[in-house]
């Protein structure tokens, strides 16, 4: 993005699977980059399986979590959007309840500027 300098944007999410009574979530720990003002949004999709949920962020105000339904109104799938324009050290939590068990899932999640990204790949 212009203006950036050597900051450049990723989205890193460790992936793996949290089972909580055969419910789990696609990622428990995420770290997200901070937004700026000419920038797009940063956007970061997560999943709940095996189940209907509603979701939430501890800190509403840093990360946004958007539900998106499908066509029953049941909810697997959020995104998760930075409003935050630094990093922090705290920890924001993303819950995901099942509706009908109140069974909650959780994902950590961190928010900080990323001065650069390595990506290993074993695809020759």
């Amino acid at each position: 993005a212009a203006g950036m300098g050597v900051q450049q944007f990723f989205l890193f999410a460790a992936i793996s699977l949290v089972v909580a009574g055969g419910k789990s979530i696609s990622d428990v720990n995420i770290n997200l980059p901070v937004t700026c003002e000419n920038c797009n949004r940063n956007i970061h999709q997560i999943e709940a399986y095996d189940g209907c949920y509603s979701w939430e962020s501890s800190h509403p105000e840093l990360v946004e979590v958007e539900e998106l339904y499908d066509e029953n109104r049941c909810s697997m799938v959020a995104r998760l959007i930075v409003r935050a324009t630094k990093g922090l050290k705290s920890i924001i939590t993303v819950s995901a309840t099942e509706t009908s068990t109140k069974e909650v899932l959780q994902a950590k999640t961190t928010i900080g500027e990323i001065a650069e990204l390595h990506i290993l790949t074993k695809i020759k």
